[in-house]
């Protein structure tokens, strides 16, 4: 099964939230995660999604709950109250 961690915020600034998204890398790693994206909003810079994939549910739930993606977020200047985290599994697989 695999498993996603979705999160959904508005930021104030791209480059400071990609630099510490690869800062983190490490981190997330040692805890389970075995890849991830950034997407941005293309009307909408500043709306952003990053989508992780993780090893377990149960690592991912851990991660999502985490005070250190609380402080990742903070410190990649994410507007808080918009802030979506979202433990998604993969239901369905389509070639098109």
């Amino acid at each position: 099964m695999t498993v996603y961690v979705v999160l959904e915020h508005e930021i104030h600034d791209f480059d400071t939230l990609r630099q510490v998204y690869t800062d983190d890398g490490e981190r997330r790693r040692r805890m389970g995660c075995v890849g991830g994206r950034i997407w941005r909003g293309v009307d909408a810079p500043n709306q952003v999604s990053v989508v992780m994939e993780w090893d377990t549910a149960e690592r991912a739930r851990e991660f999502a709950g985490s005070f250190e993606l609380e402080q990742a977020m903070h410190w990649a200047t994410v507007k808080a109250p918009t802030t979506r985290v979202i433990v998604y599994e993969e239901a369905h697989t389509s070639a098109f």
